[in-house]
């Protein structure tokens, strides 16, 4: 075989060039910003939680339809004035981006019909939670170098536990960011903004946290993940409610539900990678401490 093309060429160039030229890479790498970026995109495709992802978005979307029954049938009982059910509906739906248009005129049927909605959101959530807590804790588990301790019935019980720690904080979340999104007018506007970020942010610390197998890792260390959770996930919520006032709401009745669920699973895609990669960056941190091995 003749020489190697690559090497011919560089051959020409002068040496001083050459050596700038071979050394890209390596500072490439030294760069903060780029070489972490580099070092989680490698970090991920070894770890291989694509399909771990996929599972997740699966689960987040057939969970999401019996949380909402369930919160809507609350509201409902809760709440005795159909207008202010309405209004409180429609926040809920908006916690999601494209939920809403999907749901339509449904909202106010399913808070008048509150102890039904509720009962058949409660049985659809125990059953479809359990996926989704196993799905985040394989994950979690397999980001952090963690191994599932105890016998199958004390996991699943954890994940229940967890989980429903962590609906209560999203429930908490949800109703604090509406309150502040939908009271807050003029220069106070953009400190319910804020306020509702940094609800997230604390709502995803929950998450990396008490979804992690074993005990989890400290809230510092997982400050990098909620934060880019959170950056991710309000970005989404923009997005998502682009797509809903332009693509939804020209279509028709029957391409526009089929073009909101379409949404949401997109919404979910896009949010369950966001949740992987977020927890990378904590743990190409943690490694680069030396803090993940002594705790994993």
């Amino acid at each position: 075989m003749g020489p190697d093309p690559t090497r011919r060429s560089l051959g020409r160039i002068p040496r001083r060039v050459r050596r700038a030229l071979e050394g890209i890479p390596a500072r490439v790498r030294r760069a903060p910003g780029l070489g972490l970026a580099i070092a989680v995109a490698e970090r991920a495709s070894r770890d291989a939680v694509g399909m771990l992802a996929a599972a997740l978005t699966y689960y987040l979307f057939l969970s999401l339809f019996p949380l909402l029954l369930l919160g809507l049938s609350v509201l409902g009982f809760v709440l005795s004035d159909p207008a202010e059910q309405a209004r409180w509906a429609e926040r809920l739906a908006g916690a999601v981006p494209g939920l809403e248009p999907l749901l339509g005129r449904n909202l106010r049927a399913v808070a008048r019909g509150r102890a039904g909605a509720g009962a058949i959101g409660l049985a659809g959530l125990l059953w479809t939670s359990l996926g989704t807590a196993e799905a985040a804790r394989e994950i979690l588990a397999r980001v952090f170098r963690r191994r599932p301790t105890g016998n199958l019935l004390l996991q699943k019980l954890r994940s229940t536990v967890s989980l429903g720690l962590v609906g209560l904080v999203a429930l908490a979340s949800t109703a604090a960011t509406a309150l502040l999104s939908g009271g807050a007018a003029g220069p106070l506007r953009p400190l319910g903004y804020a306020a509702t970020f940094a609800l997230d942010i604390a709502l995803f610390l929950v998450v990396y946290r008490y979804l992690t197998p074993g005990p989890g890792p400290p809230y510092r260390d997982l400050l990098p993940a909620a934060l880019a959770m959170g950056a991710g996930w309000n970005a989404l919520k923009v997005a998502g409610t682009w797509y809903a006032l332009r693509v939804v709401a020209r279509a028709s009745a029957v391409y526009g539900a089929f073009a909101a669920a379409l949404g949401i699973l997109a919404v979910l895609h896009v949010a369950t990678r966001v949740f992987v990669y977020g927890a990378e960056v904590a743990a190409e941190l943690m490694e680069r401490r030396g803090r993940l091995a002594a705790e994993g």
